[in-house]
């Protein structure tokens, strides 16, 4: 509640008190998902090492007892960490594991995550056509199974890959249909990425004024989250 409420270091607190306990309790799987679930919202907060920590407690706790979901889902937050970091090479060696894992158990929610990754990690190797189709896959899958915040992120990525290629018509309409499909499960974070995501579409056609209102509006979900990753990326974004 307190994350969903976008109290962020409240629900730090919590989720590190009840990690505290299971370890006491000798609770496994508890160990496993607070674990994992400390290093998502750390990630979000923008502490990508210590989240790579988090996220490799989770691991050695989940493998070992063959929990391959809560394995599948760390492997995706590991390399979303790891690419956060520069290191491409093992975030994808981490992302191969994540696609393994949630293939072999059929989790499809991981599989839209984990394509979502492999287009960040492609557009980060300027791989623009291949990350184009990775997120077109996470949106189709995304789509078919109803996860609104995943559908909106594969679709704000086809909007980055397509601005990326000088396509400014077919990212915003990319963008728009990433909008109407947070429409119908609202997520902070995802909803301040796409007003980022839209202030590079309206400087792209010179829309100063647009990209202002979109500035605006994206800071004060990063400043109230305390997301300092995202915004340090916003901050560096050059608006006259």
């Amino acid at each position: 509640l307190e994350s969903v409420s976008g109290n962020w270091q409240a629900a730090y607190n919590s989720i590190k008190r009840s990690l505290d306990l299971r370890q006491k309790m000798g609770d496994v799987d508890g160990v496993a998902i607070t674990n994992h679930n400390l290093g998502q919202l750390v990630r979000s907060l923008g502490d990508v090492v210590q989240a790579e920590m988090f996220y490799r407690d989770s691991l050695a706790v989940s493998r070992p007892f063959q929990m391959n979901w809560h394995a599948a889902n760390s492997y995706a937050g590991l390399a979303q960490s790891l690419l956060c970091q520069g290191k491409i090479d093992e975030a994808s060696h981490a992302l191969q594991e994540s696609f393994r894992l949630a293939q072999e158990i059929n989790a499809p929610d991981v599989i839209v995550e984990a394509f979502c990754t492999l287009a960040e990690i492609q557009m980060a190797e300027d791989k623009l056509l291949e990350a184009q189709e990775s997120a077109q896959s996470a949106a189709k899958l995304a789509s078919q199974i109803g996860v609104s915040p995943l559908l909106a992120t594969a679709w704000r990525l086809t909007s980055v890959s397509l601005l990326r290629q000088g396509q400014i018509e077919s990212a915003r309409e990319a963008l728009d249909t990433a909008w109407k499909a947070l429409e119908d499960g609202p997520d902070r974070i995802e909803d301040g990425r796409l007003h980022a995501q839209a202030i590079l579409v309206a400087l792209a056609t010179n829309d100063q004024e647009q990209a202002r209102m979109h500035r605006s509006a994206a800071e004060q979900v990063f400043i109230q989250l305390g997301a300092a990753r995202d915004l340090s990326m916003l901050e560096s974004i050059e608006i006259r």
